[in-house]
């Protein structure tokens, strides 16, 4: 059986220490990194609705913190205010069709509601 390497530094470790087993899947951690989200706005007569205003996401990143937002936290409702509801997504792939996937896209598939401002 061979083994795909990620890189070659691995590799050539892995051949000068052969009884080192190479990424077991039986040993994997799942581990997180806590953070802390401060909404940009909510409004006092509906503190479970927070505001967050987007001109676009820098990362990817940024826009998958969201979704763990909402998961661990369904008692509150996130409701973005996009600047342009046609802005690409950080890392977004072009479609068949050429079309790439759009901040209003994305908050439709997560469940977010949002508005243009």
């Amino acid at each position: 059986m061979r083994i795909k390497y990620r890189s070659k530094l691995e590799k050539a470790i892995h051949e000068a220490n052969t009884e080192l087993l190479y990424e077991p899947k039986e040993y994997k951690l799942k581990y997180s990194v806590p953070h802390v989200y401060q909404p940009d706005f909510i409004d006092p007569y509906e503190p479970w609705i927070y505001y967050e205003v987007k001109g676009r996401f820098r990362t990817s990143a940024e826009a998958r913190k969201y979704v763990e937002i909402q998961k661990q936290h369904p008692e509150i409702s996130i409701v973005f205010l996009f600047q342009n509801l046609r802005t690409k997504m950080p890392g977004a792939r072009p479609r068949k069709d050429g079309t790439t996937l759009t901040m209003a896209e994305w908050a439709d598939k997560h469940n977010f509601r949002y508005q243009e401002i």
